[in-house]
């Protein structure tokens, strides 16, 4: 069945060190191993080091380099049906796309598998700051990108491209359709699923 792609509630963490540290399962983790048995693989994109703690640590600098104010990490997940599960093939794509689709230019993430339900789970910390500081020398959040604008505001939806991220990992690997899923690919173009049914249809 498809992935379904969820924001995480802000009890389950918005800053580096608490979000971080649940991706990897530190709370349950024995003494002296950095992950938890929750923990099943995961990685890091747009970051130098190779490592989950050297990863943590550039985020870090790019945040105190930015030094302001607004919601600087999201926390979001995709899960599968009961029964499925990713590998470490499928997985690194699903997060690609999902980063892509989020419109921003190369962010700063850590991701990883949870193995802990039924349904399998990827956990994503993305960061919202722009990995180049603008002419002025600053860094900032990148509150705008997205691949779902609203025409007349211009404004883009995070909600809104997650469903169309959902659409393309689903087209990509062979995922079966939900009834209700909001978007789909054709010809690799993401469309709303209304226009796809529409052009079924005339098919």
């Amino acid at each position: 069945m498809a992935p379904i792609i969820r924001d995480q509630p802000a009890s389950q963490g918005r800053r580096l060190n608490d979000t971080e540290r649940y991706l990897r399962d530190a709370k349950h983790a024995a003494a002296g191993e950095e992950f938890g048995p929750k923990y099943d693989f995961g990685g890091m994109a747009n970051v130098i080091s190779g490592d989950w703690r050297g990863a943590v640590m550039e985020m870090a600098a790019l945040e105190a380099a930015y030094g302001g104010d607004g919601q600087v990490y999201g926390h979001w997940s995709i899960s599968l049906r009961e029964g499925e599960r990713w590998t470490p093939a499928t997985a690194p794509v699903a997060v690609e796309i999902f980063l892509r689709h989020h419109g921003l230019d190369g962010p700063q993430a850590l991701w990883n598998v949870h193995k802990d339900t039924d349904n399998k789970h990827i956990h994503i910390m993305m960061s919202r700051i722009r990995p180049e500081p603008g002419p002025d020398g600053k860094y900032e959040i990148a509150y705008e990108g997205g691949s779902v604008v609203n025409p007349t505001s211009g404004h883009t939806y995070s909600h809104e491209s997650g469903h169309a991220a959902e659409a393309e990992i689903r087209h990509r690997q062979g995922w079966a359709r939900e009834a209700k899923a909001s978007y789909d690919m054709i010809d690799g173009v993401i469309v709303k699923a209304q226009y796809a049914q529409k052009q079924a249809e005339k098919e």
